[in-house]
């Protein structure tokens, strides 16, 4: 048999086993919520498209080896539904891989599933309103149909997304994973081009100019050769990020041990230093009292002198430990267990019932100053505050999460709303809040209205101020 023959059974084999491994590979790194990587978070879809696509495949080699003919028509019609779903999975991968910042466009997340809802439709009206058209004339159309209209804008999509998010890893830092996402994003835009647009010849355009058969004869192989070979890549690309990235978070998660221990060693000796210079300074103290009473001693002056330089041996200590265990910038995890502490210091008022989101992953790929830290942490202060003082609510809930490049932190509350002349004029503590977010280099929104009141701070990662 010839292996790249177009009826070649190893060559559907391999094309379906390639994706199908990358699925149940996908499928498994899919339930680690370890960071805010786009690429982790919608592995699910990845996981559907490959595992689905694999059975696609196996489906047609099946169909090739005849091995049923009398069930041959349920065959096609189960490849095509497989396809379809498999393709629509891939669109939803790519608009997963995107993070919007406006909560309206989360609704074109749905487009892949409309579409296949219409494509299947479409095929069930068409297959009862013309059932004695040839099953070899109209399915090729349907299986067409589900190409253009589903299958290439997702490989498209994908291609442009994963590109997006090279560009961020680059500015993260992350070279390799970077370099590999878009060598990812080339080989999806190849794979949406050989299973999206060259399709069966039909009667019309543009398949009856960009075609299976006009891409054997340009290429000398046939399109399911090139598509087998986009599979591989994928996989293997996409095998070799989860390794990087797995390595990379390994190593954040050490440095990360690393830092809440010499945090812990910091406090430790902070206490202990404090309590040697209070007591050195309290004996200091008294030496120079004994002196102020004993006038006439002519050592008086050599004792200043010693008690100058003890003075002088203190403040150079105090500045070695500022100078040693004073971080510039701290990790975003150590937000968490200051916001709840501060949440759990509001509940004691008991008048409102406050809940907590803290969404940020264990590793959040992002740095933010220990200065704009502060300022997060005192605009949520201020903004509950502002909820029990003013709002009537009985409930509120802060909201904390992270993407790819940003600190998002949502206060809402089910009060009275506050007057949007009141927010104009600054009141309400709403003055602090806009001058503690700039200084963030945040952006502020709030909305406000009978249902009640919603602050959204947004402050972008240090690696993306300048973006």
């Amino acid at each position: 048999m010839d292996f790249f023959g177009p009826k070649s059974i190893p060559l559907y084999f391999i094309y379906g086993l390639a994706f199908f491994t990358m699925g149940i590979s996908a499928l498994q790194q899919s339930n680690k919520k370890i960071s805010n990587f786009p690429l982790m978070k919608a592995l699910i879809y990845l996981a559907g498209f490959g595992v689905i696509h694999g059975l696609s495949e196996w489906v047609s080699m099946i169909i090739i080896a005849d091995s049923y003919p009398e069930y041959i028509v349920q065959q096609y019609q189960f490849k095509m539904f497989l396809n379809a779903t498999s393709f629509a999975s891939l669109f939803a991968f790519g608009f997963a891989l995107f993070e919007f910042k406006d909560y309206k466009l989360e609704k074109l997340k749905k487009i892949p599933w409309v579409l296949l809802t219409i494509w299947a439709l479409g095929f069930f009206i068409m297959d009862w309103l013309y059932p004695d058209v040839a099953t070899n004339i109209k399915y090729p159309m349907y299986s067409t149909m589900s190409r253009y209209f589903i299958g290439l804008p997702g490989g498209i999509l994908v291609a442009y997304a994963l590109y997006q998010n090279s560009e961020a890893m680059r500015n993260l830092n992350l070279k390799i994973i970077s370099i590999k996402f878009k060598a990812l994003a080339v080989v999806f835009l190849m794979y949406g081009i050989f299973a999206g647009l060259i399709v069966s010849q039909q009667n019309f355009f543009p398949a009856n100019v960009i075609n299976k058969n006009v891409f054997e004869i340009i290429f000398g192989i046939p399109i399911e050769a090139a598509r087998t070979f986009s599979a591989i890549l994928i996989t293997f690309l996409f095998i070799d990020i989860i390794k990087i990235f797995t390595w990379e978070v390994n190593e954040k998660i050490s440095r990360l041990i690393q830092v809440q221990a010499a945090t812990q060693e910091r406090r430790k000796l902070g206490r202990e230093l404090h309590d040697v210079l209070i007591q050195k300074l309290f004996a200091t103290g008294l030496r120079a009292e004994f002196l102020m009473e004993d006038e006439d001693n002519p050592g008086n002056k050599e004792q200043l002198i010693e008690i100058k330089e003890d003075l002088n041996e203190v403040i150079s200590d105090i500045r070695g430990f500022i100078a040693r265990f004073s971080p510039q910038k701290i990790e975003v995890e150590d937000l968490k267990a200051n916001i709840t502490e501060l949440v759990e210091k509001f509940q004691e008022w008991k008048t409102v019932l406050i809940k907590l989101n803290y969404e940020v992953p264990a590793i959040a790929l992002g740095q933010l100053s220990n200065e704009k830290l502060t300022q997060v942490y005192y605009i949520v202060q201020e903004a509950l505050s502002n909820v029990i003082k003013h709002s009537k609510a009985t409930e509120a809930e802060v909201t904390i999460k992270s993407t790819l490049r940003e600190l998002i932190v949502i206060i809402s509350d089910n009060g009275v709303g506050v007057d949007l002349k009141s927010i104009k004029s600054d009141s309400f503590g709403i003055k602090s809040i806009k001058e503690r977010a700039s200084l963030a280099d945040g952006t502020l929104a709030i909305k406000a209205n009978i249902m009640g009141t919603t602050i959204t701070l947004t402050i972008p990662w240090e690696e993306f101020l300048n973006d």
